[in-house]
């Protein structure tokens, strides 16, 4: 599967990995999905190594419209003779087809490149639907330009500025529409900021979606050096954001924890207009400077084996955080996020105080409330593992209240 991803990364019009979106083993899904087969015609003539993009109905309208760009689900081209076969997810699809020359670099439709929908009725879009397991050859399929369609209203408008982080507009940045921001590519994606930095995006109404504005159009982290923004962020440090960010952690800017500023999402009715969503931009900083940053701070996490989170401790018969635990788990964060490929398990432990199976318990809900802070932070729960080790393995006597305090923590340990 992830050699078919890679397959599509090179080819994928957007540069953005067009994922399946059914979970589950490689039969299963096949057995979710149909496959078609068809000939381009353009004018009465077939349109060889054509891209041919599949958008979903339910996800929302075609990009026929100037100001909106989709991105598809699904991605084919044609032969020597303008004929395609692909795989589709089971569904009802609009089919857009672009002519490029072969060999182009990829990305979304630029200027002077035409970009065509199946239509077998003068200005209207034609619909394809897909069922699970079916195996259908549409035979040929003529297409009509982009902007010969009457124009859809069933989206909703948002507008906005671009700016840097001091307040000068931002020309030649995209904006992209995700209706959830840890998904790997948006759904939508904007024209290039004008002179003003002003941009608009058309969406689906009734949905709410956040918004990011970057350089270039692409699935992998940004650079050092680059500028990312995401609306609703402002960052007094003047970078996109203060931890150690990864591919898989949310878009840097997300989570500001010098402010606690959160992403904000935007959603609107049926040809309603949001206007005024600008969107700051800031610095992505170099990972590499601030790990070494973290490092040299007092009681920073280190690389050894089985580090004590030395203020982690608990009330008796309690699994709440304190509130001065919160500084040490923010330098856990911002480690663990600038070391993507490691594993931690966290073992939570009691003082001697009531029988075994109740401290077992008690411990473990004591590791996971470290958890759920790291994952709430931004760290992936895959990456944590749970346990309670009870009343064993004290680090000191349980003869004295000072003693039992000391026992009742959590510690944390690197898994290869």
């Amino acid at each position: 599967m992830r050699i078919i991803h890679l397959f599509l990364l090179i080819v994928f019009t957007c540069l953005l990995i067009p994922v399946i979106s059914q979970a589950g083993p490689p039969d299963l899904m096949l057995r979710k999905m149909g496959t078609i087969s068809g000939q381009i015609y353009v004018n009465d003539t077939p349109q060889p190594f054509a891209l041919v993009s599949f958008f979903l109905k339910e996800k929302g309208p075609p990009p026929i419209e100037g100001g909106m760009r989709r991105v598809p689900e699904f991605l084919s081209r044609t032969d020597a003779e303008g004929k395609f076969k692909v795989n589709v997810s089971a569904g009802v699809y609009y089919v857009g087809v672009l002519i490029r020359v072969p060999g182009a670099v990829p990305g979304p439709p630029r200027q002077g490149e035409k970009f065509y929908f199946v239509s077998e009725k003068a200005g209207e879009l034609s619909l394809l639907n897909i069922k699970a397991q079916e195996v259908v050859d549409k035979g040929r399929l003529n297409v009509a330009l982009s902007e010969t369609f009457r124009s859809l209203e069933d989206f909703f408008t948002v507008e906005g500025v671009v700016r840097d982080n001091n307040g000068a507009p931002v020309k030649g940045v995209v904006v992209l529409g995700k209706s959830q921001l840890n998904i790997p590519r948006p759904e939508f994606i904007s024209k290039r900021t004008d002179e003003s930095g002003s941009y608009q995006l058309k969406l689906p109404p009734q949905k709410a979606f956040y918004l990011i504005a970057r350089e270039t159009i692409a699935g992998a982290r940004p650079r050092p050096g680059s500028f990312i923004g995401t609306y609703g962020i402002e960052s007094k440090t003047g970078l996109a954001t203060p931890s150690i960010f990864g591919a898989g952690s949310p878009p840097p800017g997300v989570v500001n924890e010098e402010t606690g500023n959160k992403a904000l999402s935007v959603s609107g009715g049926l040809g309603e207009k949001v206007s005024n969503a600008d969107i700051s931009m800031y610095m992505v900083p170099n990972p590499e400077e601030i790990r070494t940053s973290i490092q040299g701070t007092v009681n920073a996490p280190k690389f050894e084996q089985g580090v004590a989170l030395n203020n982690i401790s608990f009330a008796y018969n309690s699994h709440s955080l304190r509130q001065k635990s919160f500084a040490e788990l923010d330098l856990w964060v911002s480690f663990l996020k600038g070391q993507q490929e490691m594993k931690v398990v966290l073992r939570g432990y009691t003082d001697s105080a009531g029988d075994h199976e109740y401290n077992i318990k008690l411990s473990k809900n004591r590791a996971q409330a470290v958890a759920d802070y790291l994952v709430g932070k931004g760290v992936n729960s895959n990456r944590l593992i749970v346990k309670g080790v009870g009343s064993a393995q004290p680090v000191a006597t349980n003869d004295t209240p000072e003693g039992r305090s000391l026992n009742r923590r959590v510690e944390i340990k690197f898994v290869e």
